[in-house]
C-alpha cells in the first residue's frame, strides 16, 4: 500500500496476530519504492508473506521479501 512504514510500527498478520516491528523505513529513489527492515518472528519469516503495518490509524498492506531486495542490472 501507499505510505512509509517508520520505525517502531507493530506487525501483524491479517487475523490481527502480531508478528514483529519495524526497525526502519523509508521510501528509496533507486526503485522508487517504499521499503523497511523488521523483526519478525522467525515462523512467519518467510519471502512472500503477507503482513500489515500499522501506521498512525492506517493499517498499510506489506510483502516480505529476501534480502538483498535490489539487483543491478
Amino acid at each position: 500500500d501507499a505510505g512509509i512504514v517508520r520505525e517502531q510500527a507493530p506487525l501483524s498478520l491479517e487475523d490481527g496476530q502480531v508478528i514483529g516491528v519495524t526497525t526502519s523505513g523509508t521510501k528509496t529513489p533507486t526503485i522508487n519504492r517504499a521499503l523497511g527492515l523488521a523483526l519478525i518472528q522467525t515462523e512467519f519469516a518467510k519471502p512472500g508473506t503477507k503482513i500489515f503495518a500499522q501506521v498512525r490509524k492506517r493499517t498499510l498492506a506489506c510483502e516480505l521479501a529476501e534480502i538483498p531486495f535490489y539487483k543491478r542490472s
